[in-house]
């Protein structure tokens, strides 16, 4: 018989078809093939259809030689032998299976997938961007690890895979960044409070994403109590009146983001003034300030009793009498001098 090979392209994972001319004088009484993609071997028989004989050949995914020989014999029990040596043309594109997990805030962040192909991989590539940055394509082969910008609120990548028969495969993803940053709280509020008068709470908050909201948690010894600050020229303030039952008040102040996440500035205490409150509530002052006022009314006695006496009335100047007969004077009826004479 005389044989010659009429097959089409055998395809990667694809039902094919070996086809074969046999011709022979006197007739062909069969048509066998032995084929092989590289390892077992396997025995079909063809079959006729509209002059050629053909046989279904499944093509393993893998697969990049397709060998054969094929045997007719002829009514006679003549032979004639046909080898092939065939290239499998690959059609099938390289496999792309994500692994990524959740991208946060300001972290490094592993893109992850499981890349293969049913005959060889030439190159893979990755190409990603966050919303302000321009896009960056790097080699890829399986990880690629990348840093997070702390105001990133997307990660949009593609990664991209070519064969050697030139197939190409890509998968493109737009993740959501996750925000695991806090707020930074930095309590600006002065000075103590007085029983009565406005007390005014100051901070600085900032936030990788932006603060949404600064409130302030004050309280003596029973229930907390919470105003909200407000935002005025970079800084956020609250004002209270300072609470009256109690010498001093515990207070916090806490800052939250979009995301949830939030932060407080270290609890401080204010003391309150109290009315009256002052130097002498100080037991040492207190006892300074008897004294003097002890030393005061002394002295002011003192001048009293003093000028009680002054303002005494001089007693009476004592006459003297002289005696009549021992010529002394008695301090009663002394005469003057005129009349002595």
């Amino acid at each position: 018989p005389t044989l010659s090979d009429a097959t089409v392209d055998l395809k990667t994972g694809l039902v094919g078809q070996l086809a074969v001319n046999a011709t022979d004088n006197w007739g062909i009484a069969s048509v066998k093939v032995s084929y092989n993609f590289g390892t077992q071997n396997t025995i079909a028989t063809l079959v006729l259809v509209k002059g050629q004989y053909v046989a279904n050949i499944a093509v393993p995914k893998n697969a990049s030689r397709f060998n054969a020989t094929i045997i007719a014999n002829d009514t006679s029990g003549n032979a004639a032998r046909l080898h092939l040596d065939l290239s499998v043309l690959d059609i099938l594109p390289p496999q792309i299976n994500d692994h990524s997990g959740t991208p946060t805030t300001g972290d490094d962040f592993n893109i992850t997938a499981s890349i293969s192909d049913d005959v060889k991989l030439s190159v893979c590539q990755i190409t990603y961007y966050f919303a302000a940055n321009s896009p960056q394509t790097r080699d890829f082969d399986g990880i690629y690890t990348l840093v997070v910008p702390s105001n990133a609120k997307w990660l949009n990548y593609t990664i991209n895979c070519t064969d050697t028969s030139n197939n190409s495969a890509q998968i493109s993803r737009k993740l959501a960044v996750n925000d695991n940053d806090p707020p930074v709280v930095t309590d600006q509020t002065l000075g103590s409070a007085k029983y009565g008068a406005t007390f005014t709470f100051s901070a600085l908050a900032t936030d990788n994403l932006g603060v949404t909201k600064v409130y302030v948690e004050y309280w003596t010894t029973g229930t907390k109590k919470t105003v909200d600050m407000v935002l005025s020229g970079g800084h956020y303030s609250a004002k209270i009146a300072a609470p009256g039952d109690a010498t001093k008040f515990h207070y916090v102040i806490v800052a939250q983001d979009a995301a949830g996440n939030s932060a407080a500035a270290p609890e401080k205490v204010v003391t309150i003034s109290q009315p009256g409150a002052g130097l002498g509530s100080n037991p040492v002052i207190i006892f300074l300030l008897i004294l003097l006022v002890a030393g005061i009314i002394i002295i002011l006695f003192l001048a009293f009793r003093n000028r009680k006496k002054e303002e005494k009335p001089e007693e009476p100047e004592e006459e003297i009498v002289k005696d009549h007969e021992d010529g002394k004077y008695s301090e009663i009826d002394a005469p003057s001098a005129a009349e002595e004479e």
